[in-house]
C-alpha cells in the first residue's frame, strides 16, 4: 500500500476538510470540562506531523495551541490542568514539531503555562499507545489519529479506545485502499471481519459507510459507544473520519458539526445519497436522509405511545441526526394532532438531559 508524505506539499482540500473537523470539535470539547471544576484533560495527537505544511497552513498541533489560547482564561479561572501529548515518529517532522511546540508555547500567557504540560513523543504509534494506556484511563481524553492508511488502528487499539468511558477519539482511515485491496492477507489481518467482496461490489462513495459497519459490529453489547462517520473524497477515492463517545453530548457536539458541513446527510462533503439528483427526477421515489429519519421518528412515538423529549433526543442522536431535525417533526406531529405535550420543550442537550427538564410527550394519532 503506498504511503503519502502529507507534509511534503500544501495540505489539499481533503486534508483541509480533516483539520477543520477536528478543530471544530476541540473548540467544542474543552469547554464542557470548564463547568465541572479544576480537573485535568488530556489531549492527544498521535501522527502529528511538523505543525504546518508547505505553505504554512497550520496542522492539528497548531490547532491544538490556537484552542488553548482562546480558552486560557478560562482555564486559569478554573484551574483546568490540559496535558498535550504531540507524537511524530518521522525524525526530521519531529525536529520541526519541537520547534513548533516551543513557538506556541512561548506565546501562551504566563499564568497558563504552569496548567499546560506538553509531551512530545517520536514513537511508533501503538508501543506509544501501549505505553501510556495507564495514564490514558485517569482523566478525560480527546484523541486525534490521523493515521497514513488503515492498519494503525486495528482490532485490539479498537477495542482499547472504545473501553475508555471518559474518551472521544476522531481517527482518519483511507477506506478506499480497504476496497481495493481488502482481499489481500496483510489486510485480512487488520479486518477479518470484512468480507472483501462486499466492499468490493458497494458503490464506490459508499465505501467508507460499510468500514463504519465493520466498526460498529465489534462493539460489545455492554458497551455505549456510539461511532459517526464523516465521508471526504479526493480525487476519485473515498477516505473519511470516524468518530466516538459514550457520551450523548459529545455525540450532538460532533453531529452538529457534520451536518453543518453536509446540508444533506451530515456525514460527507459530496452528495452521498445523490438527494440532489433525485431532486431533478422527480418521479424517482427515493426519499433524503431527513426525510427518512421524520417517518422513523414518528413510527418510534407512534409505537412507545408516550415518551420523554430525553428519549427523543437520544432516538435522534443515535440515528445520526441533529435536534434541529426532532424539534422540527415533533412541532409538526403536534401542529397535526398527532401527538400532545403540555408546554414549550425542549429537544436538545442542555434543555433535557436533566431529570427536571424531562417532559412527557403523548401519542394521540389524529390527523
Amino acid at each position: 500500500m503506498p504511503i503519502t508524505n502529507l507534509h511534503s506539499r500544501p495540505f489539499d482540500e481533503a486534508t483541509k476538510t480533516k483539520l477543520d473537523i477536528f478543530q471544530r470539535y476541540l473548540e467544542e470539547w474543552l469547554p464542557v470540562f470548564f463547568r465541572q471544576g479544576p480537573k485535568g484533560l488530556m489531549i492527544c495527537d498521535f501522527f502529528a506531523g511538523p505543525g504546518y505544511d508547505k505553505k504554512g497552513v497550520p496542522g492539528s498541533p497548531v490547532l491544538i495551541f490556537n484552542n488553548i489560547r482562546k480558552y486560557q482564561s478560562n482555564i486559569i479561572e478554573q484551574n483546568v490542568r490540559v496535558r498535550i501529548l504531540l507524537n511524530e515518529k518521522d525524525p526530521e517532522k519531529f525536529d520541526l514539531l519541537q520547534k513548533t511546540i516551543n513557538q506556541e508555547y512561548g506565546q501562551l500567557h504566563p499564568a497558563i503555562k504552569d496548567l499546560i504540560e506538553v509531551l512530545p513523543f517520536k514513537d511508533e504509534f501503538q508501543a506509544l499507545f501501549y505505553k501510556m494506556e495507564n495514564q490514558f484511563r485517569n482523566q478525560p481524553n480527546l484523541f486525534f489519529l490521523d493515521q497514513n492508511g488503515v492498519k494503525e488502528v486495528n482490532e485490539p487499539i479498537f477495542y482499547r479506545l472504545i473501553s475508555m468511558d471518559k474518551t472521544d477519539f476522531l481517527f482518519f482511515i483511507s477506506s478506499s485502499y480497504l476496497r481495493r485491496f481488502a482481499g489481500e492477507p496483510s489486510f485480512r489481518t487488520i479486518f477479518p471481519d470484512l468480507d472483501p467482496e462486499v466492499i468490493k461490489n458497494a458503490p464506490h462513495d459508499q465505501s467508507h459507510r460499510i468500514v463504519l459497519e465493520t466498526y460498529r459490529k465489534r462493539i460489545p453489547d455492554n458497551n455505549l459507544t456510539l461511532l459517526y462517520p464523516f465521508s471526504i473524497m479526493k480525487n476519485s477515492n473515498i477516505y473519511g473520519l470516524i468518530f466516538g463517545s459514550k457520551h450523548l453530548l459529545g455525540v450532538q457536539k460532533f453531529l452538529k458539526i457534520a451536518w453543518n458541513k453536509d446540508k444533506l446527510a451530515g456525514e460527507a462533503d459530496y452528495d452521498i445519497d445523490d438527494v440532489e439528483q433525485i431532486k431533478i427526477f422527480e418521479e424517482d421515489q427515493k426519499i433524503s436522509k431527513v426525510e427518512a429519519f421524520e417517518r422513523k421518528l414518528e413510527k418510534f412515538v407512534a409505537l412507545k405511545r408516550e415518551v420523554t423529549n430525553w428519549e427523543v433526543l437520544r432516538f435522534t442522536l443515535e440515528e445520526g441526526h441533529i435536534p434541529k431535525h426532532a424539534r422540527e417533526k415533533m412541532s409538526d406531529l403536534k401542529k397535526r394532532g398527532k401527538v400532545h405535550y403540555k408546554r414549550r420543550i425542549g429537544f436538545d442537550y442542555d434543555t433535557c438531559s436533566k431529570t427536571e427538564k424531562r417532559h412527557k410527550i403523548k401519542w394521540i394519532g389524529n390527523g
